[in-house]
């Protein structure tokens, strides 16, 4: 009896752990975006990494984290005291704070407003089509 007990508390564990692993595994590969859960692809180009995700309705999301990439003289780590007048603030609701930039790119900064004033550029996103078009073109 003992050991029929100890069989079933280590198939439990097993089993756990394995569930657990793959449901990380399937969460992680997804992200959440202005337009809700997604899984995003990634390309490379010109040296820059890219996430990308798009659908059959017609929105379009591409971002880079890339210590890299620049736009309208920003970088990823681009304190905001510095960068607010290069940009319009903005709000995604549930999503976050980002600076709307005329080049068609937006720098997202954080989640909560009471964070804003000491943030930093975490990374780059678009739904334009035309930017979107334009990374992924051959």
């Amino acid at each position: 009896m003992k050991m029929f007990l100890l069989l079933i508390l280590l198939q439990i564990g097993f089993v756990c752990t394995v569930f657990s692993q793959s449901f990380r595994d399937t969460v992680s590969a997804h992200t959440y975006v202005p337009y809700g859960i997604v899984k995003l692809d990634s390309v490379i180009k010109n040296g820059i990494m890219y996430r990308y995700h798009t659908n059959a309705t017609g929105r379009y999301y591409i971002s880079s984290d890339d210590k890299n990439f620049t736009t309208s003289n920003m970088k990823i780590g681009s304190k905001f005291h510095k960068i607010k007048n290069l940009g319009r603030l903005k709000n995604y609701i549930g999503w976050g704070y980002y600076l709307e930039l005329p080049a068609g790119w937006n720098a997202y900064l954080c989640m909560d407003k009471s964070e804003i004033d000491s943030s930093k550029v975490l990374f780059f996103f678009s739904m334009e089509k035309e930017i979107f078009e334009s990374i992924l073109e051959k």
